[in-house]
């Protein structure tokens, strides 16, 4: 399974029964989300340096924490989403040519069999790469987001220049990593700091969503817990040799395991031992908050010695 300590109920019956409910909700509540309304991209550091300080802003009052007692991490605003386009049209440029050079030589053969006819499609998927290329360059941008510390202490979050809605909510994700490694002993579980940050990140979004009135800023949170959250229930039922209940099986997820299906769709693959990490993290915190509330979690969780958990 995986090579780092569990929960010591994580294989219990009863947690894989919290865990489908849970999960079914949230998946029929992602379902359910209509709302796409993002905002425009957010392309000047100053705006983003906004953001950040509003989803500190929330933070703290959620953990009924004073400004004072964190100091403000830097923000790394990259570039590379403004500069895809540009490269995709350069693909474009090289597969067009090509595309065309095999539809002529295919024409001047007479021949309508079914492998003819493959080869014609072939050609024409050809033009479809680039724009795959994209979609898979994009979404591993998007999530390339992350926390990061030197040796001296100083810490950055880097992120690029995302839609305000998406931006603002990695920032409350990345942003609570940062009040975790303030407050916790670098050495804690690596999956207890994913799932604390992921379940301040909920909270946080939709305090932002009541205070916009813009649902949307549900929709990454949800689109992540979701993911992690079958992918939890997959390991758990994998190692019982049971299969997913049918109305969860059907659940579409940011994580495709069919590499053809990756291919067809242009989503990008992903690490297996890092999607543990935040499938156990997720479903371990946000059971727990299902049954106590998310605010005696959150506070409860940094207190948590590395000892609760059993390997």
């Amino acid at each position: 399974m995986a090579a780092f300590a569990l929960p010591e109920d994580f294989f219990a019956e009863e947690f894989l029964q919290e865990l489908l409910e849970l999960l079914l909700r949230k998946a029929t509540a992602l379902d359910q989300l209509t709302a796409r309304d993002f905002g425009p991209r957010i392309l000047r550091q100053q705006e983003a340096e906004a953001l950040l300080a509003e989803a500190m802003e929330i933070c703290h009052e959620l953990l009924h924490w004073q400004p004072a007692q964190t100091v403000k991490p830097r923000l790394v605003l990259t570039r590379r989403l403004s500069r895809l386009w540009g490269r995709t049209m350069i693909l474009f440029l090289l597969f067009v040519p090509l595309s065309m050079l095999l539809f002529f030589l295919t024409a001047r053969v007479a021949d309508s069999s079914s492998a003819y006819w493959l080869v014609r499609g072939a050609i024409f998927f050809l033009l479809a790469v680039p724009l795959l290329i994209h979609k898979r360059t994009r979404i591993n941008i998007e999530h390339q987001c992350g926390y990061v510390r030197d040796a001296r202490g100083r810490s950055a979050i880097v992120i690029d220049q995302l839609p305000r809605v998406q931006l603002q909510s990695y920032l409350a994700h990345e942003y609570a990593h940062h009040l975790y490694a303030d407050r916790q002993a670098s050495e804690s579980l690596v999956w207890r700091r994913h799932g604390w940050a992921r379940l301040l990140q909920w909270q946080a979004v939709k305090q932002l969503a009541a205070r916009y009135q813009n649902p949307a800023f549900h929709y990454h949170a949800l689109e992540q817990v979701v993911a992690e959250l079958k992918f939890a229930c997959e390991l758990i039922l994998r190692s019982r040799q049971r299969k997913m209940p049918r109305p969860l099986q059907r659940v579409p997820t940011l994580y495709q395991a069919n590499p053809l299906r990756r291919l067809l769709t242009g989503v990008p693959g992903y690490n297996t031992s890092r999607l543990i990490e935040h499938a156990v993290g997720t479903a371990n915190v946000f059971v727990r908050a299902k049954q106590s509330g998310f605010a005696s979690v959150l506070n409860e969780e940094l207190l948590q010695s590395t000892s609760s958990a059993v390997h």
